[in-house]
């Protein structure tokens, strides 16, 4: 049973229940949540609302990796944060959003072994999986664990009307998680949002196959109607300056499933002088929240 933790006013490093502090928002309110898996767990998950709703409203749902580094920077490890909620909140004032709930789930130790998509992996290094990961692979539990329980015992315990269909959102790992959520659950997901996707998976150039590996997958995976969408986005600086090949060449194998007659929505940015960080996602991240929100 989803168990609530008292009502609040976010690495990408995972903290521990007893050392984490709490986030605080500027804009709209945080419930907060807690899970208890088998496989992975204890889970925490913070749940932004914007402000002005009212029982019974009709309100969008996006979920995110790495729920502590979305709102606060006081309490993240790196002294960043996403600015979700003052984000978020201008454009549903400015009529740029529809309103829009944002549920963040926290990120673990396991970050890697749950965030780096399980089944194309186990196609190309089926006997290396658990000396990439550094141990099993554990992102299909996590998906089932966010799609069978987070999600849907969230959206049951808010007082509105939530949309049967919504966003999965994230940056670097969480790129590819996104990516990879959309294409295993495209009955939940209308699309995904795909920030710096760290398309090396590990560490560059340990193993120069899986940005081709992940890319062949996506483009045979990936819905092909236009009930679908997907966003991705890179930099080139620090870690970022390893991914526009693999950037451009994701591009180029949605163009081709285009032309084949894929009429899945897709749209590719690009940003000079942009690196690795929150506070680089931070500046641009109404960019996609708009693209997906504005109906």
């Amino acid at each position: 049973m989803l168990h609530a933790c008292q009502p609040q006013n976010s690495s990408q490093n995972s903290s521990t229940q007893e050392t984490r502090p709490e986030p605080a928002v500027e804009r709209g309110t945080l419930r907060s949540y807690e899970f208890k898996d088998s496989i992975l767990g204890s889970r925490r998950a913070d749940v932004w609302i914007p402000e002005g709703l009212k029982e019974g409203d009709s309100v969008a749902w996006i979920w995110m990796h790495d729920g502590q580094m979305l709102y606060d920077s006081t309490v993240t490890w790196n002294k960043q944060e996403w600015l979700v909620d003052e984000t978020l909140q201008q454009l549903i004032n400015e009529n740029r959003s529809v309103p829009t709930v944002v549920i963040g789930l926290y990120n673990s130790e396991n970050r890697r072994r749950e965030l780096f998509p399980q089944k194309p992996l186990e196609l190309a290094f089926p006997g290396d999986v658990e000396q990439i990961l550094g141990g099993e692979a554990l992102a299909d539990d996590y998906l089932r664990f966010a799609t069978n329980r987070v999600i849907p015992e969230v959206l049951a315990a808010l007082p509105y009307q939530m949309k049967e269909r919504g966003w999965v959102a994230g940056s670097s790992m969480g790129g590819l998680m996104s990516a990879y959520a959309l294409c295993e659950y495209p009955q939940l997901f209308k699309g995904a949002l795909c920030l710096s996707t760290h398309w090396p998976g590990v560490n560059p150039n340990d193993y120069p196959k899986i940005p081709e590996m992940f890319i062949s997958y996506f483009a045979a995976h990936l819905p092909a109607d236009s009930e679908h969408a997907i966003y991705f986005d890179t930099g080139d600086e620090t870690l970022d300056s390893y991914y526009p090949p693999h950037h451009h060449a994701m591009e180029a194998a949605l163009e081709a499933r285009a032309e084949k007659g894929s009429t899945l929505r897709y749209t590719f940015e690009f940003y000079p002088g942009a690196d690795h960080s929150e506070n680089s996602w931070n500046k641009r991240f109404h960019i996609p929240l708009e693209w997906a929100l504005a109906e």
